[in-house]
């Protein structure tokens, strides 16, 4: 595992300037954007949700989930409750 962290990492600290070149696409997501994201993520800023939830313009509906005490290792860290949540959307 530990060599799967070194790329993930790297990727994270070009995050800012790939999403640049992004910044058009999310007008182009039309679908239910349910974001989830932890309050203590010391990776990607919480205040990372307000800002999405401005860019998807085209998108009918935008929900965001935030886990109160949760870092950045959701899926890891916070599985069940995360796979509740999955289970929840409909389509």
């Amino acid at each position: 595992m530990p060599g799967a962290w070194k790329p993930s990492n790297e990727e994270s600290y070009y995050l800012k300037n790939d999403l640049r070149h992004l910044l058009d696409d999310f007008a182009k997501v039309k679908c239910l954007v349910f974001l989830i994201h932890g309050t203590k993520d010391r990776i990607v800023s919480y205040r990372n949700t307000e800002w999405a939830s401005k860019m998807f313009t085209n998108a009918p509906q935008i929900k965001t989930v935030t886990l109160a005490n949760t870092g950045h290792y959701i899926p890891s860290k916070n599985y069940e409750e995360l796979k509740q949540l999955l289970l929840q959307l409909k389509h």
